[in-house]
């Protein structure tokens, strides 16, 4: 008889508890992955509650100033230098609500300091670029959001709640910036580019 046989666990028991060792494991990265899913969840639902209420004041304010002076045009800042003429314009010129901001955040800012900032100062995982960039301005970016609803109240309607939700959310908003921002980039390396060339 070996004198081992009692201090040496079986081959099978070492395998059973590896086996449950890999399940319990298994479950708990599982419910880690599920609460995070619910963190995720938690926190978008936060910031639709807190959109939704930024377009409902803005609902409200507007409703008030219709009533006041049965005008139905942009608002401005005392902060912001942007006249209602200059909305107006860029109004004018703008296809859509995308077209808008970006042409407004141009009239802000100028071409040359855009291309070198981005929407939220924050990086991204599937952002190409190496460089942690400056954020637009708080206020402004605050200021383009409002411009951007109202923009859409203008021609969809003030009290269509539903449309300007859809159509002037922040994330439409970013997304356009964004997207102006890179292009500003692109056409300057093109052009650095060609001057090179020549």
């Amino acid at each position: 008889m070996n004198e081992n046989s009692h201090d040496e666990p079986s081959t099978a028991h070492k395998t059973n508890w590896h086996d449950e060792y890999n399940r319990v494991l298994e479950k708990l990265k599982n419910k880690i992955a599920e609460n995070k899913k619910q963190k995720e969840s938690i926190e978008k639902l936060r910031k639709d509650l807190a959109e939704a209420k930024d377009i409902a004041l803005f609902q409200i304010q507007e409703n008030q100033r219709l009533k006041s002076n049965g005008q139905v045009t942009f608002t401005t800042d005392p902060n912001i230098k942007v006249t209602v003429k200059q909305l107006e314009d860029i109004d004018r010129e703008s296809k859509s609500v995308g077209q808008f901001v970006q042409n407004l955040a141009l009239l802000m800012y100028g071409a040359e300091a855009l291309r070198e900032m981005s929407v939220t100062g924050r990086k991204y995982a599937q952002s190409t670029d190496k460089l942690i960039r400056p954020a637009i301005d708080e206020a402004k970016l605050q200021f383009i959001y409002k411009k951007a609803q109202e923009r859409v109240g203008l021609h969809k309607g003030m009290s269509n709640f539903s449309i300007i939700s859809l159509e002037a959310n922040r994330a439409v908003i970013n997304r356009a910036l964004a997207e102006k921002i890179a292009n500003l980039r692109k056409a300057a390396i093109y052009a650095s580019n060609r001057n090179i060339r020549n």
